[in-house]
């Protein structure tokens, strides 16, 4: 916020979005509504429409709806303009906390300027991914924890600014030094010719992935015209195909000169937490976002009666030899193909003493392999423009990857190498232990981090699993020796432990080839989990109180017994808590909490999504003198919702939007993918998606309302508040 607001003194850019706590505060109905009549004009709006559609009739529609509204006065222009830069601007903000932060902001031309496609290829070259310039130079040299970048090209001249977290004991001149020193090597020498090749094809993916769907492409084609023309939709990758690397270098000279330079640190005076990394990273016109395209299979019966749905699918359920279960849906919304996979490896087998064990072991399998070191494996994926994750979660391993169609067999040997045969080098080892104590630290300085280990610790025995948080604690973090992940990698990484899901341009058979190629010789290991344990039965209220200095707000998280997967009511629990808390802004406790009570800015409950019985958690945001109201409100709403029950035109438009929530959420590969994992995962027959319209539909209120009397119990919950300290 300081650093933004050094950049720009006199633009409104200098504002966040959410904007200043003291202004909205001060705000009138008045002040609300004469903005609203001023800003909100048919003639200040564009409308994109992308997907299923006859012309004609969707323009009569639009005729219909919005042809009758009277054009307003034209919106007031932007007259603020930036005084001249006369040097390189410095912010310093000291607060509570113990982790130091890095911003450095550079004022960059507005849309339409032709440097901006040389700043987008630059954008990658420096942050996109572990090969770029400055992961090697900040992450990779245990400078910084993380690092981000934001840029994208705005109506306004605007900003290209990078984020780092540093390391505990780290200097901001230290890392400063080193950012500026790689920003001057391109500057002084330029890039290569691969780092140019490399940006291209990461965004030819990028945008052939984010097309892949209704809702990138109406989010791409609205932001050029928002910001220059939509005529420039189709040539946006012709255009970056043409940038040269001088014009990359020319563009670092431009626009990475001292004086158009900001700098801002925070300086990190004792006690926990800090302002919160910023989140990102490319944010250029080509930034992919993975949303979770209709589906075009029939239903069908239990995966497990046979390998296919349907006799005309294109979804195929198919268990090799070794046990690898794969689930292969043919997609050709975009040339490429996404994954989203498992392995049963989760942070729930860490042995005792070695909590942070799986998650540590996650990490390393793409650090290195018998054939490839870690650099090698980045590179290699990073080339060829396609994206590959694999990350623990609670319960699981997380597989995740996305790569054109005509890179998807390399991409599959990459990701079998990494699960296979990691070599786990010491020196990496070592530096991934580094990285978790790091990350472990800045998650005890996040109030909804220390809640959530809170909430978990207090819901299950220390004997569970779920007791555990997936980043482990620190005593046992840094005992975790190369043997112990080389011994839980030989253990519990085995075929018939692993789900993968590929969705995409190529038909079932091909992929179901080109999995057995890469797979099928994988040997199963003999380690089986235990059995699992349920989840205890929560008896009454009880409540923790955590003190966090150095934040405003209270984080507040209850929690209690849930319902099971399987259970024949769970669709009814599933209507009655969306009806409750489970929707954006339309449910009961956002009403009571947020419209009415104006207590948050947004309360959320839900059936946490673990395997076995899922707790019910709410969760909000609030002030410190609010949180025995807000808690009051929440537990009047349960009852209420107990002893009355839910209305038809409820239960009849939380269903709708649950349904449609479902459509759109696999609308593109990567949301097919991810919704064909979770249907295996959680032990669902394979035609899923299609029997969800009508077992929602068979819900009605009186079983809405007897599952909430079942499930949910307000006299049974678990509460803890994370809060700063009360003021002396």
């Amino acid at each position: 916020e300081s650093t933004r607001a050094t950049a720009f003194l006199k633009h409104p850019y200098r504002n966040l979005i959410i904007g200043a706590k003291a202004d909205v505060a001060s705000l009138t109905r008045e002040a609300v509504l004469e903005y609203y009549r001023t800003h909100y004009q048919p003639n200040n709006v564009v409308l994109v429409i992308v997907g299923d559609i006859q012309t004609e009739a969707t323009l009569d529609l639009v005729r219909r709806y919005f042809d009758g509204l009277p054009k307003g006065p034209a919106p007031p222009p932007v007259l603020a303009r930036e005084p001249a830069r006369k040097g390189e601007r410095r912010v310093v903000v000291k607060g509570a906390g113990s982790t130091a932060y890095l911003q450095v902001f550079f004022d960059t031309p507005a849309a339409g300027h032709p440097d901006n496609y040389a700043l987008t290829v630059l954008d990658g070259i420096l942050t996109n991914g572990k090969s770029s310039r400055l992961h090697k130079a900040l992450v990779e040299t245990d400078l910084v924890a993380s690092l981000s970048s934001d840029y994208a090209p705005r109506k306004e001249p605007g900003w290209f600014a990078l984020y780092a977290t540093a390391r505990n004991g780290v200097s901001h001149q230290r890392i400063e030094d080193s950012l500026l020193q790689a920003l001057e090597r391109i500057r002084a020498e330029g890039v290569t010719d691969r780092e140019l090749q490399k940006a291209v094809n990461q965004v030819r993916a990028d945008l052939t992935m984010e097309y892949g769907s209704v809702s990138g492409l109406a989010r791409a084609i609205g932001q050029l015209e928002m910001t220059s023309s939509y005529r420039e939709f189709g040539h946006v990758l012709d255009k970056i195909q043409q940038v040269t690397a001088d014009e990359v270098r020319r563009a670092a000279l431009t626009y990475f000169d001292a004086d158009r330079r900001t700098v801002g640190w925070f300086v990190p005076e004792g006690g926990p937490t800090g302002p919160q990394t910023p989140t990102g990273g490319r944010g250029s016109v080509h930034r992919a976002l993975a949303r979770p395209t209709a589906l075009d299979m029939p239903g069908a019966g239990s995966p497990q009666a046979a390998p296919t749905v349907g006799a005309n699918a294109k979804v195929l359920r198919y268990v090799f030899p070794n046990g690898l279960t794969l689930i292969a849906a043919e997609n050709r919304v975009a040339k490429s193909l996404a994954i989203k996979g498992y392995v049963l490896a989760g942070p729930v087998q860490d042995p005792p003493g070695k909590s942070g064990l799986a998650t540590l072991t996650a990490e390393l399998v793409t650090r290195g392999t018998a054939t490839r070191s870690a650099d090698d494996l980045a590179e290699g994926f990073e080339f060829l423009g396609a994206t590959a994750s694999i990350r623990a979660e609670r319960e699981t391993v997380g597989i995740t990857a996305q790569m054109l169609t005509e890179h998807f067999d390399l991409v599959l040997a990459y990701l079998a190498e990494c699960l296979r045969s990691p070599a786990f080098p010491a020196d990496e080892v070592a530096k991934a232990v580094r990285q978790l104590s790091g990350r472990l630290d800045r998650e005890l300085e996040d109030p909804k981090a220390v809640a959530r280990r809170a909430l978990f610790a207090h819901l299950f025995p220390p004997s569970h699993p779920l007791h555990r948080d997936p980043t482990g604690r620190r005593g046992d973090v840094d005992s975790i020796a190369r043997e112990d992940v080389a011994n839980f990698h030989a253990g519990f990484y085995s075929p018939e432990r692993t789900v993968l899901v590929v969705a995409g341009d190529r038909t079932p058979e091909e992929i179901r080839a080109a999995v057995g190629r890469a797979f099928g010789d994988w040997k199963p290991a003999a380690v089986s989990s235990p059995p699992r344990r349920p989840m205890p039965t929560v008896a009454s209220t009880t409540r923790q109180t955590i003190t966090l200095p150095g934040k405003s707000e209270a984080i507040v998280m209850l929690g209690g017994n849930g319902v099971t997967r399987d259970d024949p009511e769970y669709y009814a629990a599933f209507l009655a808590n969306r009806i409750l808390g489970g929707s954006e802004l339309n449910s009961r406790l956002m009403k009571a909490l947020r419209q009415d009570g104006g207590m948050t800015y947004g309360v959320y409950s839900y059936f946490h999504p673990v395997l076995g019985e899922r707790p019910w958690v709410v969760s909000l945001q609030t002030g410190p003198a609010m949180v025995d109201r807000a808690i009051g409100a929440i537990l009047a709403e349960v009852n209420r919702l107990r002893d009355h029950g839910v209305t038809a035109e409820e239960l009849e438009e939380s269903r709708a939007a649950a349904i449609g929530s479902l459509v759109l959420s696999m609308e593109d590969q990567m949301g097919m993918a991810f919704v064909l994992r979770d249907t295996e995962l959680f032990g669902l027959e394979i035609d899923f998606p299609f029997r969800f319209p009508a077992d929602l539909r068979s819900v009605t209120p009186a079983a809405a309302q007897a599952a909430a009397r079942k499930y949910l119990h307000p006299d049974r919950l678990v509460q803890v508040v994370v809060t700063p300290p009360r003021p002396q």
